[in-house]
Parts: C-alpha cells; sequence; structure tokens
C-alpha cells in the first residue's frame, strides 16, 4: 500500500484485534479491527477425561492446574472408568464451559500431554 500523505511503501502490522498500516516515512496510517473468530465464539463447551490415562506425575500437575483441584482428586480424576468432566473454578459453576479460546488451549494442553479427551460440542478446524 502506498502512503497517501507522501507516497511511500507502507508497513503492515497485525496486533491480536487490530490490523493496520503505517508509513516509516511520515508516520500516516490507517487501522481497522480484526477480531478473531474464536474471540466471538459464545458457543459453551464441555471437555471430559476419557478412562486409559496415564497417572503420571506430570499428567496429574497438570490437570491440577487446568481444574484447580489438589493431588488426590486430580489423580483419581485421570483413573476415571468413565468419561469425566473437567471443573475448573474459573469456568462456570457445574461443568467446564467455555469460550472456543478457552477449550482450544485446554485441548491442546491435553493433547500435548498425551491426555485422551472429548470435547463436546466439537471445536471447529479453524481454531
Amino acid at each position: 500500500m502506498i502512503c497517501e500523505k507522501c507516497g511511500s511503501l507502507m508497513n503492515h502490522y497485525y496486533d491480536d484485534l487490530t490490523e493496520g498500516w503505517t508509513c516509516p516515512n511520515c508516520g500516516w496510517g490507517l487501522v481497522t479491527s480484526n477480531m478473531q473468530e474464536s474471540k466471538l465464539d459464545d458457543i459453551k463447551y464441555e471437555i471430559y477425561l476419557i478412562p486409559g490415562n496415564e497417572p503420571s506425575m506430570d499428567n496429574i500437575k497438570l490437570l491440577s492446574k487446568i481444574t484447580g483441584y489438589n493431588y488426590l482428586a486430580a489423580k483419581k480424576m485421570l483413573t476415571c472408568t468413565e468419561p469425566t468432566l473437567i471443573y475448573h473454578t474459573s469456568y462456570e459453576a457445574a461443568t467446564v464451559r467455555t469460550t472456543a479460546q478457552i477449550a482450544k488451549h485446554v485441548t491442546d494442553l491435553l493433547k500435548d500431554a498425551g491426555i485422551s479427551y472429548t470435547i463436546t460440542p466439537d471445536l471447529p478446524d479453524k481454531y
């Protein structure tokens, strides 16, 4: 893009919720909003642990961090014999009902640790 004020080539930038162009020569620029769909998603998600997870110290620590539960409660969740809903104090009271952004973060942590889970409804691939 060419600067309307001085004719120089402008630099494009993207900063979380905005993007725009700025002129390195005269400083003129323009900006617009660029909302990520995951930040606008108001669907409620539920994340369940699936039976068969390894109750290793690292997995117990991770689940404790995600849920806010102590060691014994996190270990019990990992050794469940049926799908177990994950809880967290920053989520709605009784279930893990998150925005897409938080649900994506939690499922990425679980996936990286090799912890089996399921999420309802499925997160769109675009997230």
